[in-house]
């Protein structure tokens, strides 16, 4: 049963609370399924038996060996792609952008350096350059690698494609200020919640203008080993923990959502936050895609690597250039 449990029971069956027997089903997300349920009701409504199955829409002959897998039909995929797929490709409008390599997002680092997503650090950065145009100067981006939903494929960029595919659910970006003690605090108890939850992955902190290292290795308290702030003249410097410093997110994470309860408490401490209403995440990451193709650039990685996860680390791999 997609997304409930997981490996539960398709359907899987509970009894209300009036002690009527419910067939809950759940067939994932992105088209991955297709469920089939038949259930049989008496007169008065009430189930009496029920049968059905997840299909996988998956091709390749291992997953038709290990589950029911629905083949492509070839006469519907040549329908879908005459007839339904130029409609679709016009609703991702204009080409803004050249994408040169595909670019990887992963919620949690599983790379051998342990860096992780190349698009959230993009986004991260787009966040600041949002808040430099209204002429709000900020020390660094931060987005939740849920609030980024895919990877970016080489070639032609679409100017409707942020919002279709990457950053499809349109926050507003907020400002706000925290010391250095705080955002290790919170990159902590974030990080460390993702790790022990992979439901919980979507939480995982990617930023831009801002660096830091994570050893699980080390005692509660003191996992973040480093955190360093790029400096306008292209430095890196490690944070003061008592400084104040200027940051930018989206609203579902300043608000708390998604694990990050300790981001909002400190916030609400230092009651320093504007909420840009009328400035949205995806916009922002559009914006920035564009301006880098009217600046003559393609859409690539940031140079330098923001995030470390430490247990991803191999001997080979220990160094590098960038910050990290």
């Amino acid at each position: 049963n997609q997304g409930f449990a997981y490996a539960g029971p398709y359907p899987t069956v509970i009894t209300s609370p009036t002690g009527e027997t419910v067939c809950v089903v759940q067939a994932g997300s992105y088209a991955l399924a297709v469920g089939k349920l038949d259930v049989q009701f008496d007169p008065a409504g009430r189930i009496q038996s029920w049968s059905g199955e997840n299909n996988l829409l998956v091709l390749t002959d291992h997953a038709a060996a290990t589950s029911n897998t629905l083949r492509e039909d070839s006469a519907m995929r040549a329908l879908i792609d005459e007839k339904y797929r130029p409609e679709l490709l016009k609703t991702y409008g204009p080409v803004i952008a050249q994408v040169p390599a595909a670019l990887n997002h992963e919620r949690t680092p599983t790379d051998p350096e342990g860096h992780g997503s190349k698009v959230a650090p993009l986004a991260a950065e787009a966040f600041c350059r949002a808040m430099e145009d209204l002429g709000i100067p900020v020390d660094a981006g931060l987005v939740n690698a849920g609030g980024v939903r895919t990877s970016i494929a080489a070639g032609n960029y679409f100017k409707n494609q942020t919002l279709l595919e990457v950053m499809i659910f349109g926050n507003s970006l907020c400002d706000f200020q925290i010391t250095g003690a705080d955002i290790k605090h919170v990159f902590e108890t974030v990080i460390d919640s993702a790790l022990a939850n992979p439901d919980g992955d979507g939480r995982f902190p990617y930023t831009a203008r801002l660096a830091y290292v994570y050893d699980p290795e080390q005692p509660a308290g003191s996992r973040i080993t480093s955190l360093r702030f790029l400096d306008m003249d292209g430095t890196w410097n490690e944070a003061d923990d008592s400084r104040l410093y200027h940051l930018v997110s989206n609203s579902y994470v300043t608000d708390g959502n998604d694990g990050y309860e300790t981001l909002k408490t400190a916030i609400d401490t230092h009651n320093q936050m504007t909420r840009h209403a009328d400035l949205i995440d995806n916009q922002a990451f559009t914006t920035y895609v564009q301006r880098q193709s009217e600046e003559g650039h393609s859409l690539a990685p940031l140079p330098y690597s923001p995030v470390t996860l430490k247990a991803s680390l191999t001997p080979s791999h220990e160094n590098q250039t960038g910050p990290y």
